[in-house]
């Protein structure tokens, strides 16, 4: 059984807190990328990742680097920005353990849209994106499970610009 607080070597499994039913009859708790896979499929995938530790202060890419791999962390926070025409930053969210770092420029094959600063020290896994490519190729379940999280992205970015948009109605006055 995982215990909250205890993913320590359980990352990416279902928790008993906060679950939900997703779209495919699978019980994962939001954000987090993969639960209920076969024991096989947790194998190939505990095999390609790989743990490193990161102190406060420390990058783990930048606006505009190539998306060669996805990061999450096991603990310890990390904060998203982008950058403005005028070199200022803007904090877009801070992410903590669980949350994949990386994922969407990363599967697409783009560069990094945004950057990632540690602002706790933290340990986290990171996975190549020919590795999980392959994974996702290897184990439908999981490739379903990873549309429903792009999907849950997705879904938070049409409710962002919604709010900018209401935001910047009400300084303006009426369209």
């Amino acid at each position: 059984m995982v215990h909250p607080g205890d993913n320590r070597n359980r990352m990416w499994e279902c928790m008993p807190s906060n679950v939900q039913q997703n779209n495919f009859g699978v019980s994962c708790p939001a954000g987090l990328i993969f639960c209920n896979l076969t024991q096989e499929a947790q194998e190939a995938f505990e095999a390609i990742k790989t743990f490193e530790r990161y102190q406060r202060g420390a990058r783990l890419f930048t606006e505009g680097e190539a998306a060669r791999r996805v990061f999450v962390l096991r603990d310890g926070r990390v904060r998203i920005s982008v950058s403005s025409a005028k070199e200022r930053r803007l904090v877009l969210c801070t992410l903590g353990p669980g949350e994949p770092i990386g994922l969407d420029a990363t599967l697409a094959g783009v560069n990094y849209e945004v950057a990632a600063e540690v602002i706790e020290d933290c340990e986290g896994a990171f996975i190549r994106r020919k590795d999980l490519l392959q994974f996702l190729r290897s184990y439908p379940d999981a490739c379903l499970q990873m549309l429903r999280l792009l999907s849950e992205h997705l879904h938070l970015a049409y409710d962002r610009m919604q709010e900018i948009a209401l935001i910047r109605a009400r300084r303006c006055g009426p369209f």
